[in-house]
């Protein structure tokens, strides 16, 4: 896929991976990590070089130092041939160049730069009126709420822990600070900071929900803490309820259906 990571997508990943996307930015990032999940591994290993800085200096310019870089680190094809560097090297040296961490790039482009192939997934579904108890290799136990599918790589827990969820789950995350658990549903990407939490996300919905049972969640720019409902639309805006009933929200696990001034049309169809 190094062929994806061009001039544009590469300070893009430079700015997510350390915090300076805009929300249009952010969301363009999500929806191209979604299209392949093989991308989400790549971002994470982005992720991992950027925190082993302890003092990020505020003051790189990402795109300054995306032209630096394209001077200094070059690929020789031949002596007759115009030295040219890579765009998927392109896009680990910026990072590493904002980081001060080079020397881990050899690793990341061996590992990603000579392969296209996808990553082999295990797919979990309930059908309606099923529920189903997923317990994954780190010992994170997933609830799997009624017409619901989740595919987890098969290389899980090895780099990196996502899952991809479409429909509505309850997850237990073990926490790993090394290696934290995402949610990718629909274009919403739930982090696991210790937590307890429930992801709605069904095909041909409006709006993925989070909502937060125990610890904290982030959804971007968003920290959830306990009894938080976060409400985000196609267009990437977030609308977070506080003090909500959890228990209500998430009664589907112990298989009761809790309405509060619904419209019938929403109670039949659930």
């Amino acid at each position: 896929m190094h062929h994806e990571i061009d001039d544009i997508h590469g300070p893009l990943l430079a700015r997510y991976v350390a915090g300076r996307c805009s929300p249009e930015e952010e969301a363009e990032i999500r929806a191209w990590i979604a299209a392949d999940p093989s991308r989400a591994e790549l971002v994470e290993s982005l992720a991992q070089t950027w925190r082993l800085t302890r003092e990020p200096r505020a003051d790189w310019d990402v795109d300054v130092a995306w032209q630096q870089l394209g001077k200094r680190h070059t690929i020789q094809e031949s002596t007759s041939r115009r030295r040219v560097i890579t765009p998927f090297l392109r896009a680990a040296a910026v990072v590493a160049l904002l980081v001060g961490a080079a020397a881990v790039w050899p690793t990341i482009s061996e590992r990603f730069f000579n392969t296209s192939r996808p990553v082999a997934m295990r797919e979990y579904r309930t059908e309606r009126a099923q529920r189903a108890e997923v317990r994954l290799s780190d010992g994170t136990l997933v609830l799997m709420s009624v017409d619901s599918r989740m595919r987890v790589p098969e290389d899980y827990g090895k780099s990196a822990r996502d899952v991809y969820l479409e429909g509505e789950a309850l997850f237990d995350v073990t926490h790993d600070e090394k290696r934290p658990f995402r949610v990718h549903a629909g274009d919403v990407v739930a982090e696991d900071l210790g937590t307890r939490f429930g992801v709605r996300a069904y095909p041909g919905t409006a709006i993925t929900e989070v909502v937060v049972a125990e610890g904290e969640v982030a959804l971007g720019n968003e920290r959830l803490q306990p009894g938080d409902l976060a409400a985000v639309a196609k267009s990437g805006a977030v609308r977070v309820e506080r003090g909500v009933d959890v228990a209500k929200r998430l009664a589907w696990s112990e298989g009761r259906l809790v309405f509060d001034d619904v419209p019938l049309r929403d109670v039949l169809a659930e």
